[in-house]
């Protein structure tokens, strides 16, 4: 399928289906442990013990060989497979998961704002309900979360990660701003060795650190809405941007591909000036609303992706690694 929410995925959202306009939408946040119902998520990972080969031999008979260094992943709920790993690789539950959001302040009273998983159960993540900072102190909100993530077929880690939403535009930031030159600001990244099951409680730890993380990136936040800049350093802003993303932009083009390059460079400017435009006047010329215009480009303007797959490359994907370049220019000029 085209997109990344199949038949047996659920995506829950409390009260609004704003962010990113998808989900199956409820009256209020919920729990980590109403998560895994609302989220249809109550189900396990199953572990084959190895794989059986099975070779067509010419003579039309059928020989069997057993793999012992592999194993297969599969729901319990309706025995789809998940993925075909090592044998090493070690299971982190979806109740696992929630225990960990379960565990983000010490009173408890943990809410989520969304949950669910995509590619038919192999991703699954929790959206924990943060706070909501007023970039500039003109009415620029920014809404602030934990996402805990997971994979079923062994192309990601189990981690943790802030998240930050601009309300005026829907910009998604996935990474704490402060710390984008380092890590993608992540509270912690396992993966699935051994010892995995060991470090749940070094997870569950990490997230005691949001608040100090949390003050950082309001640091950052405001650093960057009270930076002025000129129309000329938001210029070599957006250039250095593009230039991270898709590679030179030729002054004198010399072939069809440097033509087609440059011209989709101006395109992208005339965007962003618009955005800045726009902005620029309810919350001044700054480095933040620059940065902005950038990651707006990214995420409403750039590529073919829509709804779901938009939502997939932006927490998960190439989205997330464009926004991180843009902030980290931005960081720059501050």
């Amino acid at each position: 399928m085209a997109h990344e929410i199949r038949s047996n995925d659920q995506v829950v959202l409390a009260r609004t289906s704003a962010w990113h306009g998808l989900g199956v939408v409820v009256a209020d946040q919920f729990s980590p442990a109403e998560a895994l119902r609302l989220g249809k998520l109550d189900w396990t990972v199953e572990e084959s013990t190895a794989l059986t080969a099975t070779f067509v031999e010419v003579d039309g008979g059928a020989t069997r060989n057993v793999v012992e260094t592999h194993k297969t992943l599969r729901r319990s709920d309706d025995k789809s497979v998940l993925a075909t790993v090592g044998a090493g690789y070690t299971v982190v539950q979806n109740s696992t998961l929630a225990d960990i959001a379960a565990a983000f302040n010490s009173t408890g009273q943990v809410k989520c704002e969304t949950a669910g998983s995509l590619f038919g159960g192999c991703k699954v993540w929790f959206l924990l309900a943060g706070e909501t900072v007023d970039v500039g102190k003109r009415g620029d909100l920014v809404n602030r979360y934990v996402m805990l993530h997971n994979a079923h077929d062994g192309t990601a880690s189990l981690g943790g990660d802030i998240v930050t939403e601009r309300v005026v535009c829907n910009n998604t930031y996935m990474g704490a701003l402060a710390e984008s030159a380092r890590k993608g600001g992540s509270f912690f990244r396992f993966r699935h060795t051994k010892g995995v099951s060991i470090r749940i409680e070094d997870a569950k730890d990490a997230l005691k650190a949001y608040s100090a993380q949390a003050a950082r990136d309001d640091s950052a936040m405001q650093a960057l809405a009270s930076k002025r800049l000129t129309m000329a350093e938001i210029q070599s802003l957006w250039t250095e941007v593009l230039i991270a993303m898709d590679g030179p932009i030729a002054l004198n083009p010399k072939s069809e591909q440097e033509s087609t390059r440059r011209a989709k460079a101006i395109e992208e400017y005339a965007e962003m000036s618009r955005v800045f435009d726009s902005e620029s006047r309810l919350f001044g010329a700054t480095a933040w609303v620059a940065a902005n215009a950038a990651t707006h480009l990214i995420q409403h303007s750039r590529g073919r992706l829509k709804g779901d797959a938009r939502v997939s490359a932006d927490l998960f994907g190439s989205y997330a690694d464009d926004k991180r370049i843009v902030m980290r220019a931005a960081l720059a000029t501050i």
